[in-house]
């Protein structure tokens, strides 16, 4: 709402129409406007500035698939994968931008940005982002069940991990759904792929049903403490 008035532009055309209204979180900004930058750098500093603890500042995308549908946004390209339109190239171009605005005046602080949904695939027209840059992967583990599915997941992590300095899985250990997450020996795999890509750490959304996602909520962690560690001691462990 700050800049719905001065600066419609820089939110996201829908329908011939800027989407200022974020009563009801809609659109995601529009990210190839130069001025988007320059109000996401400022915003990172005056966070910087008034936290000095603080060592990250989020950019990452809203949680919908309302991208901007100007002229300029669209230039940049629509991939599709796994069903859904991809606007990495367009989002992380922004993020590109932001970064290297940052390094001028907090080379030491850090911007974080998810490759979420419709910007989960790395961009193609960069090569690596700057290096203040940290990118939280979103990835379903327990869909590696499906080798197929697996080799495509893995083959992203791969090339996020040469594209970023700093890549963390954004995983789903613990949704609420009827069927039971629980992977252990499948988990167990992934993170040692992923600290052998290069990855640094693991978040995971975990809303747990204990009774059955708590012997791997309890074994992940210390594999991340210690990679050596054998998830079938530490499930023995558990029990």
């Amino acid at each position: 709402s700050e800049f719905a008035h001065a600066h419609p532009e820089i939110y996201c055309l829908m329908n011939g129409k800027r989407v200022t209204d974020q009563s009801d979180r809609r659109g995601q900004p529009c990210f190839s406007n130069p001025l988007t930058a320059r109000i996401a750098a400022a915003k990172a500093r005056s966070h910087f500035d008034s936290n000095p603890a603080a060592t990250s500042f989020s950019l990452s995308v809203n949680d919908n698939m309302d991208f901007c549908q100007c002229d300029e946004c669209t230039r940049f390209g629509v991939r599709t994968f796994r069903g859904r339109p991809i606007h990495s190239n367009a989002y992380f171009d922004f993020v590109d931008k932001v970064a290297k605005e940052l390094l001028r005046t907090h080379p030491d602080r850090h911007l974080t940005a998810l490759a979420y949904w419709g910007v989960e695939l790395p961009p193609e027209k960069i090569d690596r982002l700057p290096d203040n840059v940290a990118i939280f992967l979103t990835q379903d583990t327990s869909q590696h069940h499906d080798p197929s599915y697996m080799r495509i997941d893995r083959a992203i992590l791969a090339e996020w991990a040469r594209k970023c300095a700093h890549l963390i899985k954004y995983d789903y250990y613990g949704l609420g759904w009827l069927t039971p997450r629980y992977f252990p020996s499948i988990a167990a795999d992934d993170l040692a792929f992923l600290k052998q890509s290069g990855g640094i750490g693991l978040y995971s959304e975990a809303y747990p049903f204990w009774p059955n996602m708590a012997p791997q909520i309890y074994a992940v962690p210390q594999i991340l403490w210690n990679a050596n560690r054998d998830m079938r001691e530490l499930l023995d462990e558990f029990f």
